[in-house]
């Protein structure tokens, strides 16, 4: 009668641990952005779980580990539109691009004050990301504006990620207020406008 059980227990062990790691890292997240990776510590990391500081080694063999675990590739919501996508469409996948970053403002901080101070970790990050953005939305802007899209892409990367990051230097912890303002969206859509205006001034 005690095997059923063993399963359901392994099972709620997984997810009890699961979840640990998840507030680990949701911990780390916040105090490598308020006080950068060197003024944060394993055992501030600890406190602010509310766990001792074996349980975060149990997850994570070091802080470095830990903010190696940030680092992860986005996983969007959404998938880039299919071949054939318009003006519009392009739009409106750029918009759903910048919006993923910007709700997580905190973790834009934690990036921007590690590539700042030169860590090599972050500013491969960014490299990193900037080159996926380049390439995927190169793609998607081809069908709509040619030889232009390329422009598209690199415009939107610059003007865009530069208004995100002068609001998280500019607010700090403060910035999710800024971003969710209305005239904030109104910025964003217009940059959205430039960039478009540009491809098709080059293409198709």
């Amino acid at each position: 009668m005690a095997r059923p059980a063993q399963p359901r227990r392994a099972a709620e062990r997984a997810e009890n641990a699961n979840g640990t790691r998840h507030r680990i890292l949701d911990a780390a997240r916040e105090l490598f952005a308020n006080h950068g990776y060197a003024g944060t510590s394993v055992r501030m990391i600890a406190r602010h779980c509310g766990i001792s500081d074996p349980a975060i080694h149990y997850h994570f063999r070091s802080k470095s580990e830990i903010y190696q675990a940030l680092l992860v590739e986005p996983d969007y919501d959404t998938t880039p539109p299919a071949g054939g996508a318009d003006r519009q469409a392009v739009a409106a996948f750029m918009e759903q691009r910048f919006w993923w970053w910007a709700q997580d403002a905190g973790f834009i901080r934690l990036l921007l004050r590690e590539q700042l101070l030169g860590r090599p970790e972050p500013i491969r990050y960014l490299v990193e990301s900037e080159r996926r953005y380049l390439a995927e939305l190169t793609e998607v802007a081809r069908s709509a504006f040619g030889e232009g899209a390329s422009t598209v892409a690199d415009l939107s990367w610059h003007l865009l990620a530069g208004a995100l990051w002068d609001v998280v230097l500019a607010y700090g912890a403060d910035a999710p207020d800024i971003i969710r303002q209305d005239y904030f969206r109104v910025r964003i859509r217009r940059l959205i406008e430039i960039a478009l205006d540009a491809g098709e001034r080059y293409g198709p």
